[in-house]
């Protein structure tokens, strides 16, 4: 029994103690193993056995052969696990998680692996099955994986960019839906409602960074701009990219050391056919006045020489006490300031057969329009029949052209009313819609950047009428046109006639009505401050003015007449 007892040591147990045989044993073949000492002692219960016991010898040595068999195949093949000394694999204890195949392979713990990962396939195949089914409905790909504001159905996304319009007026959200779909669009509605949206969303960034130019900041202008400009990448409005570099180029200005110019206009001629027809006026008409080509031509001309527009409210400050100091002109290097303002803006009744405008007002876009009148009262529109939608539409292709956003100084009487409409009948059962609609054109060309000033009440010049008289013009004026305006305290003397003396009575009376910047009418420039008043001459451009070069000083003026709608 030692031996048997050293055979139990080395496995780490004790024959008592069956229990405790190499567990390693026990797992790969489900039974216990039959040692020698084993056999002996079957051996000692069972004498004159001999057969049994060469059976067993027998079978002890075809286990080993089985065994050194299974070892050389698991080397070369994957484990295949079969009889052993201690019987076939269906005479043995299966374990609870083993399994067998048809071929008699037995499986362990691997199916539960493999129903893990079937599992969590299936999770994975229905999740993206929802996301597929979300996206059908919606029309946009899946969310992590793609860009949100991809659809993979082209009406959806139109639909959805019209939503952002309709609901929220979120222009530049659609913009950006419809860009990033644009390879969809197999009909054009796509390119179509995005040409649409953009300018939309051009002409609302504009207008908003104007807020910001009026007060001279281009800087803050630039940063509205900006985001927007990426999307112009086609320049498909080119009047934003414009405007954006006008206000990157003007974001910093140089102090003006010289003159300011400032020449001045009346209505312009739109149908020349119809105003020099030899009669008496005809003369006026042709020294004074200049059609609407000659008017772009001078534009063209005036930014050709770097003119750039200026507010002649920027040349002074009012103070409390009434006095004025006088500003420092600031204006972008390289360019040259220049004042236009327009007298009698009024469209007379004896103008109206001469081929004049009647009259103006504001379209839904915010810009100016002007008309000629039926005998019924109803408006026919004339496209750029003055001068403020030439000059409007002037800016907004050369932004560079202003400085501030400054556009003009419109000079008004009032004994016809103002721009066209009839608001000195004050007895007229209409009188109350012509003031509502005056006032509406003031106050979009005001928002525009246009100021307003007095050209006196009757037009007549202070050497014309005693003070008691143009004491009571000034009032009629500041109680009639004034509030349809807003006020202003900038005064055009009538003909360009000033005063002999400052201390004029009449000239001191328009003082105590606030007037504080007066022009007169001269053929070169000139500025001076008193104390609580300012004086400038303006040069007045029109057909004498430019035939005869009172204007060369300020630049070249050859070409610009139009001398074959002329009298010669």
């Amino acid at each position: 029994m030692r031996a048997a007892e050293g055979c139990a040591a080395n496995l780490g147990g004790t024959m008592e103690n069956k229990d405790n045989r190499p567990k390693e044993i026990e797992e790969e073949f489900a039974e216990p193993v039959i040692t020698s000492d084993d056999g002996k002692k079957q051996e000692a219960k069972m004498p004159g056995q001999a057969e049994s016991a060469k059976q067993a010898a027998a079978s002890k040595k075809e286990a080993k052969q089985t065994s050194a068999k299974n070892k050389e195949a698991k080397q070369t093949a994957a484990p295949q696990r079969g009889t052993n000394q201690a019987g076939t694999a269906n005479d043995r204890k299966k374990p609870e998680n083993v399994s067998e195949n048809n071929n008699g392979e037995v499986k362990s713990g691997w199916n539960a692996k493999k129903i893990v990962i079937l599992a969590a396939a299936a999770v994975v195949v229905a999740a993206i099955a929802a996301l597929g089914i979300r996206s059908l409905v919606t029309g946009k790909g899946l969310p992590l994986v793609s860009d949100p504001l991809v659809y993979w159905n082209a009406n959806k996304a139109v639909a959805d960019a019209e939503a952002l319009v309709n609901e929220v007026n979120d222009l530049e959200g659609a913009v950006r839906i419809l860009d990033a779909n644009m390879d969809k669009d197999t009909d054009g509605t796509m390119k179509e409602l995005r040409m649409q949206y953009f300018y939309w969303l051009s002409e609302n960034k504009q207008r908003e960074a104007y807020t910001y130019i009026r007060n001279y900041d281009y800087v803050g202008a630039a940063q509205v701009l900006e985001p927007i400009v990426a999307l112009n990448a086609d320049n498909a409005e080119p009047t934003l990219n414009s405007l954006f570099n006008t206000c990157i180029n003007f974001a910093t200005s140089v102090e003006w050391i010289g003159d300011v110019e400032h020449i001045f206009f009346h209505s312009l001629i739109y149908d020349p056919a119809k105003t020099f027809v030899g009669d008496d006026n005809t003369q006026d008409f042709n020294d004074n006045y200049v059609t609407v080509n000659e008017f772009r031509r001078i534009l063209e001309r005036l930014y050709e020489n770097n003119f750039i527009l200026y507010d002649i409210k920027q040349l002074y400050s009012v103070n409390e006490d009434g006095s004025i100091a006088r500003r420092s002109v600031y204006i972008p290097e390289g360019k040259r300031p220049i004042i236009l303002s327009f007298d009698d803006s009024c469209y007379y009744d004896y103008m109206k057969p001469y081929g004049f405008v009647q009259g103006v007002d504001i379209g839904a876009d915010g810009m100016p329009r002007t008309f000629i009148r039926n005998d019924d009262g109803s408006k026919v529109y004339i496209e750029d029949g003055d001068y403020m939608p030439i000059l409007e539409k002037f800016i907004k292709e050369h932004p560079d052209f202003t400085y501030g956003g400054a556009r003009g100084t419109i000079s008004v009487t009032g004994y016809e009313g103002i721009l066209g409409y009839r608001t000195n009948e004050l007895d007229s059962p209409e009188y109350d819609q012509r003031v509502q609609e005056a006032r509406a054109v003031a106050d979009g060309l005001k928002a525009l950047g246009w100021t307003f000033a007095s050209h006196s009440y009757g037009h007549r010049t202070i050497n014309e009428r005693d003070n008691v008289w143009y004491a009571t013009d000034v009032a009629r004026w500041e109680a009639e046109v004034g509030p349809i305006v807003g006020g202003t305290d900038i005064y055009m003397y009538p003909g360009g006639v000033v005063p002999d003396s400052w201390e004029d009575a009449k000239h001191t009376d328009m003082l105590a009505h606030g007037f504080r910047m007066f022009c007169g009418v001269y053929d070169e420039p000139y500025l001076e401050y008193h104390d609580n008043f300012a004086f400038m001459e303006r040069r007045s451009v029109g057909g004498l003015s430019i035939r005869e070069g009172y204007l060369d000083s300020l630049m070249d003026m050859s070409g610009i007449l139009e001398t074959e709608v002329r009298p010669q």
